[in-house]
């Protein structure tokens, strides 16, 4: 039995479990039964003819061959999934079988419905859903979607390719009583000083950008309240309760509550970048078609809507 290589169903739930916090969470991960993946590893240890958990542990960690074995496979298993996926997908009438897109929350209805057309043209069965910009690239990296538009890149994967779809500019709301000038970053640690910062909430990665921008430039931001929505952020500051800060795409969805507030642009160079990732080479055609798509979108239909609401400040830098 030694002699006989393990199959590539056993390898790739060797892997999972390997990677999993316990075998409850490989179970879910694998869509299998606890006691059939246990069966899995059984048959594989038996083929190689080592232990590679611990079975003592709880939750069962990984022995010393068990640690080399998973350095040794993981990546040659995910090679090999990805080889496979290509074949099928590329050999469909050059249509994709099915196709997975998530997209972070600031990219929902206003932007995703640019994706939809060349999506629709290039597949037979399509899934897009949202949530937040780390929950987007988590699904990623463990091949539970194909594709992630988010205002995030990736650089320490090096197996996962990125598009670089768009720029688009932070806007300053403050409330119209406000009416000292906001362009640099002594006029921001003026407002700061002035009026309480309206913040996003943890889940937001606006949030930790802006804490670290505000620390860097040692802006006195004080945050009596974080929402996560839009709207009632704009209430308050219309209000003149305090400051906040909106992406071009966040103020786009809320425009029509953009008179109850000033609108300002600072010259400080703030800029969130929105990516297109993906693992697999295959999708590479796909990705450039859904940029343009979403490009076109903005440039014909976003930016000249936006622009009715608060002059020509620029809020896509690049169009």
């Amino acid at each position: 039995m030694r002699n006989k290589l393990p199959n590539i169903d056993d390898l790739r739930v060797f892997c999972v479990a390997a990677s999993a916090p316990n075998m409850n969470e490989a179970a879910k991960r694998l869509e299998m039964t606890q006691p059939s993946v246990s069966l899995s590893l059984a048959r594989l240890e038996k083929r190689l003819g080592v232990e590679l958990f611990d079975r003592s542990s709880r939750p069962m960690r990984l022995t010393r061959q068990g640690k080399i074995f998973f350095k040794k496979v993981s990546q040659s298993v995910n090679d090999f999934e990805t080889m496979v996926r290509a074949f099928q997908n590329g050999s469909l009438e050059n249509r994709f079988a099915d196709f997975r897109l998530i997209g972070s929350n600031s990219t929902s209805g206003d932007l995703m419905r640019f994706a939809v057309e060349p999506i629709y043209q290039a597949t037979h069965r399509a899934e897009i859903c949202f949530g937040s910009a780390f929950e987007a690239c988590e699904r990623l990296i463990t091949n539970e979607v194909d594709m992630a538009l988010v205002s995030k890149d990736l650089p320490e994967y090096p197996q996962i390719k990125s598009e670089r779809v768009f720029a688009e500019a932070f806007f300053f709301l403050t409330p119209k009583t406000y009416t000292a000038p906001i362009k640099t970053i002594d006029d921001i640690c003026e407002l700061a000083r002035a009026l309480p910062f309206v913040g996003s909430t943890a889940e937001f990665k606006d949030r930790a950008y802006f804490d670290r921008f505000f620390e860097e430039h040692r802006i006195p931001a004080y945050s009596r309240l974080r929402i996560s929505s839009e709207a009632p952020r704009m209430e308050l500051v219309g209000r003149g309760l305090g400051w906040s800060v909106l992406t071009s795409l966040n103020l786009f969805a809320v425009r029509h509550l953009i008179n109850r507030v000033r609108v300002s642009l600072p010259e400080v160079g703030l800029q969130r970048q929105t990516f297109l990732l993906f693992k697999d080479p295959v999708y590479e055609d796909l990705a450039r078609k859904i940029r343009e798509s979403i490009k076109k979108g903005i440039k014909g239909e976003i930016a000249p809507e936006l622009a009715r609401f608060i002059g020509p400040q620029n809020g896509f830098p690049g169009f």
